[in-house]
């Protein structure tokens, strides 16, 4: 699944309707049988969709009990953490939910880590510039 929304975003695919009529109910199926074994498809598909600015309530409910409740976001990569708060703080529709603090607190923690990545330190700065 995670695949189909890398492909629209990566080949930077209009989207229409379909989007929300189709896909996104497909999604929130499959999110919502997600465990941790899922952590990264779950982690892209939240990117994916906050790139494509997706406004779905239902589908960011689900995507966020995974993530923020079941605390799914613990078992993103490195890399797909710092994506995630970057995609969405800038959406900003859920700049005040309590996943971006977390996210943000992972990314602190792991502060050593990004330091050798100078492409990661600039998503982090501009990052947190937004939210500042």
């Amino acid at each position: 699944m995670s695949s189909l929304w890398e492909h629209i975003v990566f080949n930077k695919l209009e989207v229409d309707e379909t989007l929300n009529s189709i896909i996104v109910p497909i999604t929130i199926e499959y999110v919502n049988s997600f465990t941790i074994q899922n952590g990264m498809s779950l982690g892209s598909i939240a990117i994916c969709a906050a790139l494509l600015n997706v406004q779905h309530d239902k589908f960011w409910e689900s995507v966020f009990n995974k993530l923020d409740n079941q605390n799914i976001y613990k078992y993103l990569t490195l890399r797909q953490t710092v994506d995630l708060l970057s995609a969405l703080v800038e959406q900003g529709t859920y700049i005040n939910h309590p996943l971006i603090a977390k996210l943000s607190g992972v990314v602190a923690q792991q502060k050593s880590y990004y330091q050798a990545f100078p492409e990661i330190l600039s998503i982090i700065h501009k990052t947190n510039k937004i939210l500042q």
